[in-house]
This record gives C-alpha cells, structure tokens and sequence, in this order.
C-alpha cells in the first residue's frame, strides 16, 4: 500500500539544540545536500525522503493536481447547481428557503476550509488530506444519489387538488436525510479545495527562479482547470439531472468525484510533499502572550537585542529556513522578541545561552514575530472579498431563477437555466491563455514586472470588475420584469416571459472576468505572502471569504426582506420571483462594491510585501529569470 511517511515532527526552533531531535531530522534531510534534492525546503517524497528536483514536482505533479481539481469542481456543480430546483421541486422548499439552504451549504463548506488546511498543516499533510476529504465527499454524493432512489427517503409527489388542501410536510427523515448528505459534501469539499492549491503551488521551489515563474502560470491553468470542471460539470452532469433525473445525476457526479480522488492518488510518486510543521495557531498565539508580557519594555533600535535562532553551519537543512527581517509596521508585537538580557554586539546566543531556552510564550524569535504580522496584514486585503463572493452567490442562486422564468429555447431544443454557466465557463477558459499571452505580455513591457502588475493591482481590477457585473444584473432584472407586465405574466407562476435567458450571459461573462482576475490572485497572493508553514490556511482564507460572503448573503436577503416589506406587500425578494424587485437587489450590491473597492485601495495602499531575509540576490539568476520570461 502506498505510504506517504512523515517519519518526524519537525520541532519548534526553541528544541533545535537538543542533540537528538537534531540527528533525527539529519537522517531525513542530510547535511551535504546536492542541488537536485529539496531538502533545505523540508519537501519529501512519498517514502518520507528528500525530495529530488529531477524526479518530481513542476508540471508533471501538477497534471494530477489539474485532474483531481477538474473532476471535483465537475461533480460538484453537477450537485450544486441542481440543488435549489431540487428543493423546490422535490422536497417542497419556498424559493427564499432553498436559496438561503443552499448558501447555508455553500458558506458551511468553504468556512470548514480553514479547519482542513489547519489539520493539513499541523497534522496530516496536504496530501492525506485531500485523499481524506476526497473519500468523504465522494461518500456524500454517493448518499445523495441513493436518497433521490429510495421512495421513503423523500416525500412523495403532490400536486394542490381543487380543494385548496394543501400538500403534507415533509418527513424529519426525509429532511435529515437532505441535511446529512448537503454537510457530508461540504465537509469533503472543504477538504480538497484549500490544500489543491498550495501542494500544487509546494511542486515549485520558490528559490529557482524558473520555478518561481513557473508557480505564477501553475495558478492561471488551475483556475482553467476549475473552468473545464464547471463547463462538464454544467453542461453534461446538470443536463443529465434535468432531462434524465436527479438520481442519476447524482449518482454520475459520486463516479466522477472518485475518478477525481483515484486520478490525484496516482500522482503520489512526483509529488513534492510539505511535511506538517506543528500548530500555526499556536505560534501565532505564543507572539501574542509573549508582546503582552513584554509591554513594558522599550523597543530597541539594534537588531541584535531581538532573539533569532541563528543560521551555523553544519546544522542540516533546518537553519536554512527562510528567516524575515524586522518590520515597520505592527511594532507592538516585536517585544515578543526582545531579549531581557543579551551579549553586547553579539549577534546570536552563546551555546549557554541556547541550552537554557526561555519559554516560547516569553520569548520568540523575530522571524516568528514577523510570520504573525503577515498573517495579521493579510485580513485588511481579505476582507473586501467577502462582499465580492456575496455577488457570486446572487448568481448561483437569484441568476438560476431569473433563467427559469425566460425563453431557453434554442430552436426546437429547451435547456436548463443552470447550463447557462457553460458559456461563461468556455470563454473563460479562451481567457485564461489569453491572460498569459496577451495582458501578461504587453502589461511587463510597461510595468517591467515579470507577472504584468503586481498582485495587489490583479485583485484590485477583479473587485473593480464586480461592480460593472452588478450593475449590468440590474438593468437586465429590470427589463425581464417590464416585458413580463407588459404581456401580463406576471401573476403567472409556471409562464415563459418572452425574453432570451441569454441577456444574462453578460453579467457572468464580466463576472468571469473579475474571478479570473480577483479570486485566482488571490490564491497566489496568500500562498507567497503567508509564513510557510501557514500556506494551506492562507490559501483557505481565500474559500473562507466565500463562507463569509454566503453567509452574509443569507443575512443581506432575510434583512432587505424585513425593511422592505409592508404589511401585505412583499419585500424586495418576494416567494415568486416576478413579484419582486430583484433589480432594487442588484443595485444595492452595485453600491456596496463601490464602497467595498474604496476600502480595498486604501488597504493595498498601506500593506507592504514581505521580504525575506535568507540570502542575498543573485545577478546571475535575475538575468536567467528575465531570458525565461522573454523566451515564453
């Protein structure tokens, strides 16, 4: 059986003079490494050796990671989408509740995001994890294609008779039979999504600077891939559920999402592995405890007074650890690194100094003082996401039920108001090499930056984006509801307003463009900027904007509801979706990613990248670096 090993825990800085955690870890990573092993990064292959450069890693590993995001992100949609006409249809849901169930759902996988990167990073690994979570949702979908089968696990059809007797509640089974497998998915989901990203980001050393153009382009082709899922997902699977039937549906997407779990299985031989490094949370707890018991004491001026383990040779790859240098900003916490008492002019501890180590909750290192002020300084730049991903739930859900009401015919053909999302997703898979080829190029050649513009300026211009997508939404809701009043459809529940559902294709085309722009920087702006033991929860700050959004979503609507409705007028999102004023909705979501983008720009203003302090520059490597980029 393959056995991806862990052989040790990595030991916190502070232990690293005990001689023998020392020649434990020197039988993983030996001291005179050649320049095809990683073992200065602390990467190692599935038997727990260092891995080699030549072997594994790049490309190659990442075809798996390509595979498995494809496939998840295909059977995923195939559920997601179908989820609120299911609800609707079947188990008897109001629209509003459906709408806010399935955000519930959306918002709860993407927060359980942070709890699997923290076990990935502080137990399992990234790569356990995946094929964990992985097994788990291929679980849940399995047990949502059999409740869709089996007759008393759903309520059975009903129809209001002449009568006006109204159709019998749902079961409690039914009902915790639909709860149990939306949260199996979520949690499974919620596994797989933060660690794809950073162990595919893990197959390229950041100090090759090939490599490192390289990591760049790895985050463009994944977003492709999660574009090609989608497509599939949407075009096939969502099909297949409204022509054929949800059970069958269903049951496709569990087959497809254990293919997805199998395919990344077998990239376990080139894949370069991140071993987990022991609680994130915990350091950044200990800097806190520490700069508070430290308040009294004045800050220096010389760096040497602020503790650091230092770098001597012949200590194993360990001391090669990326070390930052003191910053200006949230100094405050550097008196978690002060030494009360420290050798003038020296620049590190004795080796008396070293064998009586302080409690870590007294005193940190400046590089660890320094990883807990990156991690702060990300959230100002997460925040705005979350009312970014509030707009991408009105399009899952309110977008989905604007299309049902309008003409989807295409000549003789009818398709389902989810597959609408084929369109975008196709053309944003046309961006994406667009982006790479066109914008990245002709933007180097004015910025002279390798990457075109910074990532702070990519994320900007999605959330910029954004804005246009909502604004567009409402002028398109607005006449969707003037043609409906001017044929007296309004009051007609199950009647086709005679207006394409394709004026909706330019809200998620410009939406497209803003996730192809906002949410793929993202993902490499919080890998690079976070400390490097951190970087599967950085990288699930990025789906945990979702969970907020979602959930705020939920609020926003239940809120806007209350304050808009009177007496026996409905509110701004009614029960029938031509008695509303959806429109109103979208606007309002226009203003408030104004104001959002406003508060973005002055937190990029104020945010400095971090800067490493390992080794100086390499002109030699600058001008490789720039050959690479002018040859692609």
């Amino acid at each position: 059986m393959m056995s991806l090993e862990s052989p040790s825990r990595i030991p916190h800085e502070s232990t690293l003079q005990d001689s023998s955690s020392r020649h434990k870890l020197m039988d993983i990573f030996p001291l005179n490494s050649n320049d095809d092993d990683l073992s200065a990064e602390l990467l190692v292959d599935w038997r727990g050796r260092p891995s080699q450069k030549s072997s594994s890693g790049m490309w190659r590993a990442s075809s798996f990671i390509f595979g498995i995001t494809g496939l998840e992100f295909c059977a995923f949609f195939g559920v997601a989408l179908n989820m609120v006409p299911y609800m609707m249809s079947t188990m008897r849901f109001k629209q509003a509740d459906a709408a806010n169930t399935y955000t519930n759902f959306a918002g709860t996988s993407y927060l359980l995001s942070l709890f699997t990167a923290f076990i990935a990073d502080t137990y399992w690994g990234r790569f356990w994890t995946i094929v964990v979570f992985g097994f788990v949702e291929f679980l849940g979908m399995l047990l949502f294609a059999l409740s869709a089968s089996v007759k008393e696990l759903k309520p059975e059809p009903c129809t209001i008779t002449d009568s006006g007797k109204l159709c019998p509640q749902v079961s409690k089974l039914s009902l915790a039979v639909l709860y149990l497998v939306l949260y199996l998915v979520a949690l499974g989901s919620a596994g797989i999504r933060p660690n794809l990203p950073s162990h595919g980001a893990d197959q390229f050393s950041p100090k090759d600077p090939k490599e490192k153009n390289a990591m760049s382009r790895f985050f463009n082709w994944y977003f492709f891939s999660i574009c090609a899922g989608a497509l599939v997902g949407v075009g096939a699977l969502v099909y297949i559920d409204d022509s054929i039937g949800n059970k069958v549906g269903f049951a496709i997407s569990a087959g497809v999402m254990l293919a997805g779990v199998l395919c990344f299985a077998m990239g376990a031989p080139f894949f370069r592995n991140k071993l987990p490094d022991g609680s994130p949370l915990t350091r950044i707890a200990e800097v806190l405890v520490a700069s508070l018991r430290n308040r009294s004491l004045a800050l220096p001026d010389n760096d040497d007074d602020f503790y650091e383990v230092a770098s001597k040779a012949g200590t194993g790859a360990l001391n090669s650890q990326t070390k930052l240098p003191r910053s200006t900003q949230l100094m405050f916490l550097n008196k978690a690194a002060i030494r009360r008492a420290s050798k003038a002019g020296a620049g590190m501890e004795s080796d008396e100094e070293e064998a009586a180590q302080p409690s870590r909750w007294r005193l940190c290192t400046l590089t660890q003082v320094e990883e807990t002020k990156a991690v702060i300084k990300l959230l100002p730049i997460w925040a705005p996401f979350i009312v970014l991903n509030t707009c991408v739930a009105q399009l899952q859900t309110f977008s989905i039920a604007q299309g049902v009401t309008m003409d989807r015919t295409i000549g003789s053909f009818k398709f389902s108001a989810p597959t609408l999302v084929v369109i975008p997703a196709t053309s944003l898979m046309i961006m994406v090499p667009l982006y790479e080829r066109v914008f990245v190029s002709q933007m180097r050649k004015i910025t002279g930056n390798p990457q075109g513009v910074t990532l702070l300026q990519r994320m900007g211009v999605g959330l910029f984006v954004s804005i246009v997508s909502m604004g567009i939404a409402a002028m398109v809701e607005r006449r969707r509801i003037r043609i409906a009043s001017e044929h007296g459809l309004l009051n007609m529940v199950d009647s086709t307003v005679p207006y394409s559902i394709f004026w909706l294709l330019p809200q998620y085309l410009v939406f497209g463009l803003a996730d192809l722009f906002a949410f793929t920087g993202s993902l490499e702006f919080f890998y690079t900027q976070a400390p490097d033991s951190m970087r599967s929860l950085s990288s699930a700050l990025s789906f945990g904007s979702m969970s907020f959004g979602f959930f705020f979503s939920t609020i926003l609507v239940e809120l806007v509801n209350k304050i808009t409705a009177h007496g026996s007028q409905p509110g701004w999102i009614a029960e029938q979706i031509n008695h509303s004023k959806l429109y109103n909705f979208y606007w309002l979501l226009a203003g408030l990613s104004v104001v959002n983008f406003l508060v973005y720009v002055k937190c990029a203003q104020w945010f400095q990248y971090k800067e490493v302090a390992c080794e100086p520059r390499d002109p030699e490597l600058d001008r490789s670096f720039d050959d690479e980029a002018r040859s692609r």
